[in-house]
């Protein structure tokens, strides 16, 4: 599969992981924020890889912007770890480089942040089999977010 399949499958469930779908959410203690929970870290790789200011901090709070920044960052790491070892990234390599940084996937602290990514991955993958996927995740994404909720009690199909 390709690494724009592998990304665009992989959007909804870091979503859903990292933020319910909620883009307004704030981690204050780690300044992560919006659906993705991005740091202030990954912007200034982003605009160092650009060469030039492309994003600033308030661009996490938008939905548009942090797909395009997680895709343009997941992207960059990804053909470099295809580089460095010789092997395809695949969607275990690329949610634990989303946790934890360009060498998450080596990383033991990113594998129970995996198992969580695949299992709502599977989730997803089962809506999808029964032919629900598309009115699942329109669900998923216009549900109220309830602060302290897990995202498996607050899906309702």
């Amino acid at each position: 599969m390709n690494l724009t399949n592998l990304l665009l499958i992989l959007w909804p469930a870091i979503c859903i992981k990292e933020s319910s779908g909620c883009w307004w959410k704030w981690n204050w203690t780690e300044d992560a924020v919006g659906i993705v929970q991005i740091r202030r870290i990954v912007v200034d790789d982003l605009n160092r890889i650009h060469g030039r200011k492309v994003y600033s901090y308030r661009d996490r709070w938008s939905v548009e912007k942090s797909k395009r920044m997680f895709i343009e960052w997941l992207s960059y790491y990804a053909a470099y770890y295809e580089k460095t070892t010789g092997r395809k990234v695949t969607l275990e390599v690329l949610a634990r480089m989303w946790n934890g940084g360009p060498n998450g996937w080596k990383k033991k602290a990113t594998e129970k942040y995996w198992k969580e990514v695949k299992a709502i991955l599977a989730d997803i993958r089962q809506k999808q089999f029964s032919g629900g996927v598309a009115q699942w995740l329109e669900r998923w994404f216009h549900k109220p977010c309830v602060v302290g909720s897990s995202p498996a009690s607050a899906i309702s199909v």
